[in-house]
């Protein structure tokens, strides 16, 4: 899942299914245009015994072999904030904190074309 926040209102859309500099258009009426960016590494891909780092598909610490917990393995999502991995059914993002509340993004449609219902 790949989720984008509005910088005008905060709310946030999934837009895994839209392409790169595809345009969402908020409730608020703010348009926001897709970006894709390389997760920050956390500490959900290191080993929390030895600190080592660790693969999403590691069942163990490749370093002192220590069983990784599998919560910690399904980190697949990105934070819309801070673009930290986070777990599909998160909450709340680990490294910044703030609330997890995906909505569907759909495309904004073309201004010429007028804004459609809301």
């Amino acid at each position: 899942m790949l989720l984008l926040a509005c910088p005008k209102c905060a709310r946030q859309y999934d837009v895994s299914h839209l392409a790169p500099k595809s345009k969402v258009r908020c409730l608020c009426d703010q348009v926001i245009e897709v970006t894709w960016r390389k997760p920050f590494v956390v500490a959900a891909l290191q080993c929390s015994e030895c600190g080592g780092p660790a693969e999403r598909d590691d069942e163990c610490c490749r370093f002192c072999g220590v069983v990784l917990p599998e919560k910690e393995r399904r980190a697949s999502s990105l934070c819309p904030v801070c673009f930290a991995r986070i777990e599909e059914d998160a909450r709340h993002c680990r490294a910044c904190g703030v609330r997890i509340e995906p909505q569907r993004g759909l495309n904004a449609r073309d201004p010429r074309e007028g804004l459609g219902p809301r």
